[in-house]
């Protein structure tokens, strides 16, 4: 079965986070039953020069998919029309609802220039409330016209966890009765299996210091002024590092604001982007992961905290609402930020001996994970429900 796959953003890149690593997992562990073949930009997130690897419009192997990098300007309806017709897929996979080259396509197969070929469609997070409330016009515009065009039939949802599957019922469940989506499956997230023979120590945590990270991109949806103002309330022995490339260049600027009005004696850092076989070292050379997000259909960058022995603050609009039961961190609403004022002066109390045995609660939630046979079989069936449909 040959799955055309598009994606803003993929290897070598990395900077998108996590849709690159659930697609790049997703070949690794499916290839045996699936041929991948990706469409994407020539670039990472936030370059303006394309990868030097790259080779334009020519069909490269990239580990076990093949990959076709496009440069922006052209990547266009009647392009993505072309590489339809001239790879003739069983499938098509759309990464990303709001993604002009979803957009595009939703468009193209309406009018009937894709054939009829079936469409799964993985919105990743996009769809839940908090991701929603940015950009809302917009958003709101594009879903009720695209619902009145009729965009949106016969597609094939990809939800990554129940949770995510109410979020997408939410937002389609007051349109028409032929514009709601015919189908929606749960197929979870995939992710390359961690070796915990490679774990590295941790450095020892003392009671008045706490060195809290952020690691995500740098964007309104990742929340990350929110953990900047907390933290700037605390007192002791306090650092933030922050880790990620900048999406929003005006709310980096807020971001920075808030820094200037920290406490005295809180250090907060900038390091820039980080790569991804950096990640787990980085993480654990920190004692408290602080992640607000908005809203995330999965969180890689939590499950490689957790893999760190590093525990976690979390909002709640994770699919991680294990956290707080498994004593690897804590899941906390938004709204409650006298709540997570009051977390984050515990982690700063802490002990050594307390944060030691959270440390190896959050590695024992990384195991756990390890035993994706459920997810490989739940996306499988995805696909496999995908052929009994047809396009428009």
């Amino acid at each position: 079965m040959k799955i055309l796959t598009f994606l803003d953003y993929y290897l070598p890149g990395f900077r998108a986070g996590g849709p690159v690593r659930t697609v790049s997992s997703m070949v690794s562990l499916l290839s045996g039953r699936f041929d991948f073949l990706i469409v994407t930009l020539d670039r990472d997130f936030g370059d303006h020069e394309a990868y030097p690897s790259a080779r334009p419009n020519e069909w490269v192997q990239v580990g076990l998919g093949k990959v076709l990098y496009i440069p922006k300007r052209d990547l266009g309806i009647a392009t993505l029309v072309r590489i339809v017709r001239s790879t003739k897929p069983d499938i098509l996979y759309a990464n990303s609802f709001f993604s002009r080259t979803t957009i595009r396509l939703l468009v193209a197969r309406r009018f009937g220039w894709l054939g009829s070929i079936p469409m799964v469609l993985a919105p990743r997070g996009e769809f839940s409330s908090g991701a929603l409330k940015l950009r809302r016009g917009r958003k709101q515009t594009f879903i009720a016209l695209g619902s009145r065009l009729g965009l949106f039939r016969n597609l094939l949802w990809q939800a990554s966890t129940e949770f995510e599957r109410h979020d997408i019922l939410q937002v389609f469940g007051g349109h028409q009765e032929d514009t709601v989506p015919r189908s929606i499956g749960i197929a979870p997230d995939l992710f390359e299996p961690h070796d915990h023979r490679q774990d590295r120590s941790n450095a020892p945590k003392t009671r008045g210091r706490a060195r809290f990270v952020f690691l995500s991109r740098i964007s309104p949806k990742k929340n990350l002024r929110t953990a900047i103002e907390l933290i700037g309330l605390l007192s002791g022995d306090v650092s933030l590092d922050i880790y990620g490339g900048i999406d929003d260049q005006r709310y980096w600027q807020e971001c920075q604001a808030a820094i200037s009005r920290a406490g005295p004696g809180i250090r907060i850092t900038w390091h820039g982007c980080l790569e991804p076989n950096r990640v787990i070292d980085v993480f654990a050379g920190f004692d408290f992961f602080v992640f607000p997000t908005l809203g995330e259909n999965f969180g890689h960058v939590v499950l490689e905290s957790l893999r760190a022995g590093c525990p976690v603050v979390l909002s709640d609009t994770t699919p991680w609402e294990r956290i707080e039961a498994d004593g690897a961190g804590w899941v906390l609403p938004l709204a409650q930020r006298d709540r997570w004022r009051e977390v984050l002066r515990g982690c700063v109390d802490m002990d050594e001996e307390s944060h030691a045995a959270m440390r190896e609660s959050a590695r024992c939630a990384a195991h756990r994970c390890n035993d994706q046979d459920s997810a490989l079989v739940q996306n499988v069936t995805l696909f496999e429900a995908a052929l009994g449909m047809r396009s428009v």
